[in-house]
């Protein structure tokens, strides 16, 4: 894994489920193209006051191809490297902090200069980084997915084709402030207008399935959806990870401006899906359309800041 110095390429993890999938995909590519695999980096897990700490979700079933730091034995040289990482070697990409950078947004990646004992962090969304790996990425992890969420026969109803699966994205969103005022969040308006669409031109939907962080908060519109007459239910995954794969098997989708949205779309079974047209607030220099490798459809929805 070394290179002859003794140092690596490094990429932080950070984020949800759905960041640390892009961040994951990217770590495929750079050993692809530098041939040394990178480490992943745990080291930006602090928590925050605005949201519960969040976890390394990939670790739980993508743990055969790179090692993690800390926790993981990966040899000498990592303490040496990450002496010198503030002085020399790094390289970041920064459209971490996209609202700082004219020339760049979400989505529209900046080429890195990729190098052997570079350091990376960015939330890395965007397709560019890795899309000529695109399809043995998806099945790989698609099937890593379903390898961790098997369920034996009879023991869950599991979604299907009948089944409308919508994720209500709430959580820091809403909770951190700099964050809300950065993403926003979808609107109950987004969600019934997605919903009143879904139903108009799916007549073989018989559930609806809510994923969602925070139930409470979206109490609201579930009742408004429920005034569409069909059954609405909390999906009761009890990991991000399990929700992931429920929302995979439905055969509808309404995601939010979220990757966790965007994994769901890209994984699981083939299925028809809605997500709004805007993903952040006040950016708009953005290829949304790009962003997605299946069809969907988009919807024009101002983003909720309160």
């Amino acid at each position: 894994m070394q290179t002859d110095n003794g140092v690596f390429p490094v990429i932080e993890i950070s984020g949800g489920l759905g960041n640390q999938l892009f961040q994951y995909a990217f770590a495929r590519k750079l050993r692809q193209d530098v041939g040394i695999a990178p480490v992943l980096s745990l080291l930006g897990y602090k928590g925050s006051k605005h949201q519960q700490r969040r976890d390394v979700e990939i670790r739980s079933f993508l743990n055969s191809e790179f090692q993690y730091f800390p926790g993981e034995d990966i040899g000498r040289g990592i303490t040496s490297f990450y002496q010198n990482l503030r002085v020399k070697n790094t390289w970041k990409a920064n459209n971490q902090l996209l609202q700082t950078i004219s020339e760049t947004s979400p989505f529209n990646a900046q080429n890195i200069e990729k190098a052997s004992n570079g350091f990376y962090k960015s939330s890395l969304i965007s397709l560019h980084y890795w899309e000529d790996i695109f399809d043995e990425t998806i099945t790989m992890i698609d099937g890593a997915i379903a390898a961790k969420c098997a369920i034996p026969d009879g023991d869950l109803a599991l979604p299907n084709q009948d089944v409308l699966g919508i994720h209500i994205r709430r959580g820091d969103y809403i909770s951190n402030p700099k964050t809300r005022n950065f993403h926003g969040f979808c609107s109950e308006k987004y969600y019934l207008d997605a919903t009143e669409k879904m139903l108009s031109n799916r007549a073989s939907i018989k559930n609806i399935l809510v994923f969602t962080d925070d139930q409470a908060s979206c109490l609201p519109i579930i009742r408004r959806i429920q005034e569409f007459g069909l059954p609405v239910s909390f999906s009761q995954a009890s990991e991000p990870i399990l929700g992931l794969f429920e929302m995979g098997l439905c055969g509808q989708l309404i995601g939010s401006n979220s990757t966790y949205s965007w994994w769901a779309a890209h994984t699981g079974i083939r299925k028809v899906s809605i997500f709004p047209a805007n993903w952040f607030v006040g950016i708009t220099n953005y290829d949304i359309e790009g962003f997605f490798k299946v069809e969907v459809e988009l919807l024009q929805h101002k983003l909720a800041t309160q």
